[in-house]
């Protein structure tokens, strides 16, 4: 009896450790800036060049504009990222306007008046992009960022160096 205790126990401790993929994570931190003044709210993604390294890496900008990167796999989460080479890309959808915030209603208007509605929110957040499109996506950022073994990493961005760039 006091063998299946010390099982149990075992197995239990067992399971709640992190996922060895979480154990090696070295601190990454990104701050985005567009001319020199910081941006909140952009979410920041880094995309594993290396097609084996799976795990999600993510983080939001906070009002300094800086982002602290944390690592997602399957369902635990910790801050850093693993060693290797990464494509960042951004994204940051404008807020739009009351008047522009899809309603129920809006579902029971003639389809040309809901196209056109839709029309206009699309241009709102083209007019009000803060993102440049060749930064939106891991297949056309040119941004790559090599997390260091040792000391993890840290990148900041000028979104404004990017604003004529298309993909």
């Amino acid at each position: 009896m006091r063998y299946l205790y010390l099982l149990s126990l075992l197995l239990l401790i067992g399971c709640r450790q992190q996922p060895s993929e979480l154990q090696n994570l070295k601190p990454v931190t990104i701050t985005v800036v567009n001319d020199g003044s910081p941006v909140d709210g952009v979410l920041v993604s880094l995309t594993n060049k290396d097609p084996q390294g799976a795990q999600s890496n993510s983080a939001v900008t906070d009002s300094n504009g800086t982002a602290v990167v944390a690592t997602t796999i399957r369902t635990q989460i910790a801050k850093g990222a693993a060693p290797g080479t990464y494509i960042v890309s951004f994204d940051k959808t404008p807020e739009l306007p009351s008047e522009l915030i899809p309603t129920e209603a809006e579902s029971e208007l003639p389809e040309n008046v809901q196209m056109d509605k839709q029309r206009k929110r699309e241009d709102f957040v083209e007019k009000n992009r803060v993102i440049p499109k060749v930064l939106e996506s891991y297949r056309t950022s040119p941004i790559e960022l090599s997390v260091d073994k040792k000391i993890g990493a840290q990148l900041t961005v000028d979104l404004a160096k990017y604003k004529m760039a298309s993909p």
